[in-house]
């Protein structure tokens, strides 16, 4: 841990020594840059394969004035006390609900919160191979229930505060989808996306629902908002390499039924200070002009949304101490984070290791790409493309690591 926060040290020295203009041109403020960027982005391209996008897609940026690089650490929630709030007798500590979903770890201090209650065994997610909801189309709600998306957010802020989370916290619902009641199982082709290979697989069957069981509930993905940016984490296939430590401090997945029947897991950062006032960012034609390009060679066939937001990347003392085998548990919940502005197009592109199969496929549809496949059995894609915001150029897997890169101006 000393070599650690030694080489953190250094790293805040270099930074604030720095100096001189970023390499690859012309960089602007986040206020000049807004002057620049239209609300949405509108072109028709023409690949290198005769094939036509056309892009009429939202611009979304931060709603602040300055654009910092920010230090942050997990924030740590006091989950023993779990147990005694929702299973204070021995009876209870018996259920298969207490057994199968509440978390046990002995610690007080725990970088995520898992926490649940039903009032009957395997309601809320159903049986492994037995019974599984299906998600609903976007724009509606589950089934025989008047439990609002509104009020599911609110039961989740509630138990995040009780159990020693941030009370402030800025969480948004950015990704929310209504789940089916309880259905039965079927066997179903599945085709891996990546590589075109298909498989049988057990997933759900909305036309043989539960009897008694037909309430729907809501699955919730929360986004934390820091300086008014939303906060990513590392992508869980499209930027996936070897070697390196994916961070997840920021996943956030709930299942919401009512007050009395709800699963909350739920994890995010805590800002310890500025590694950079201001972060340089590369100017609206560029990242434009990037765009076009990658459609142009045929990468990306889609875009229905272009975003400014954070990034969490590991810092480069933490990797080397992780490929070296010393990064323990502790290490991992207690490690600093640097949050570095990214570009986030969400979209159909074409990479490594699906370019061969789908190269001259058909680009899913907008729902599906905006909603990520989220609440379906098998998420075999992440609809989504970044590029780094300094020089707009596509951001690649070795830039999950932070060193500072960055120059101040």
């Amino acid at each position: 841990m000393k070599k650690r926060i030694a080489g953190f040290l250094a790293l805040v020295l270099t930074l604030s020594v720095c100096g001189g203009a970023l390499a690859g041109g012309d960089t602007f403020t986040l206020a000049e840059l807004k002057a620049q960027a239209p609300e949405r982005l509108q072109m028709t391209v023409t690949s290198a394969t005769g094939e036509t996008v056309t892009v009429d897609a939202p611009v979304i940026l931060p709603d602040a004035d300055v654009l910092p690089v920010l230090k942050c650490k997990s924030q740590l929630f006091e989950t023993a006390r779990a147990n005694d709030f929702f299973f204070p007798d021995k009876k209870s500590r018996q259920s298969a609900t207490y057994k199968q979903f509440v978390s046990r770890e002995a610690t007080d201090a725990f970088p995520f919160l898992n926490i649940a209650k039903e009032s009957a065994p395997y309601l809320l997610t159903g049986k492994t191979d037995t019974t599984r909801r299906s998600p609903l189309a976007m724009g509606e709600t589950p089934p025989e229930s008047d439990f609002t998306l509104e009020q599911a957010v609110e039961l989740i802020l509630r138990y995040n505060a009780a159990f020693g989370g941030n009370p402030d916290v800025d969480l948004r619902p950015t990704q929310a989808v209504a789940m089916s009641g309880l259905c039965k199982m079927k066997s179903a082709k599945v085709t891996n996306e990546a590589t075109g290979v298909s498989v049988r697989a057990i997933v759900a069957d909305p036309e043989r629902p539960v009897k008694g069981k037909e309430k729907g509930l809501w699955l919730i993905s929360l986004s934390q908002y820091l300086h008014g940016v939303r906060v990513i984490d590392d992508s869980n296939r499209r930027y996936r390499a070897s070697g390196y430590y994916n961070p997840y401090p920021t996943k956030n997945r709930s299942n919401v039924m009512d007050g009395e029947n709800f699963r909350v897991f739920l994890s995010y950062l805590q800002e310890e200070g500025t590694l950079t006032d201001d972060y340089p960012l590369a100017g609206w034609d560029a990242v434009e002009s990037s765009i076009r390009a990658l459609i142009e060679q045929g990468k990306l066939k889609s875009v229905y949304q272009v975003e400014l937001v954070y990034l969490v990347k590991m810092l480069r003392a933490d990797h080397e101490a992780f490929k070296r085998g010393e990064f323990t548990q502790e290490d991992a919940f207690s490690c600093d984070f640097a949050l570095v502005p990214v570009w986030e197009i969400k979209g159909w592109n074409l990479y490594k290791a699906n370019e061969k199969y789908f190269a001259s496929g058909t680009s899913p549809d907008r729902e599906t790409i905006l909603m990520n496949n989220f609440g379906q059995d098998f998420q075999q894609e992440d609809y989504v493309l970044r590029l780094n915001a300094d020089t707009a150029k596509p951001f690649e897997p070795e830039n999950k690591i932070y060193d500072g890169e960055i120059n101040a101006r």
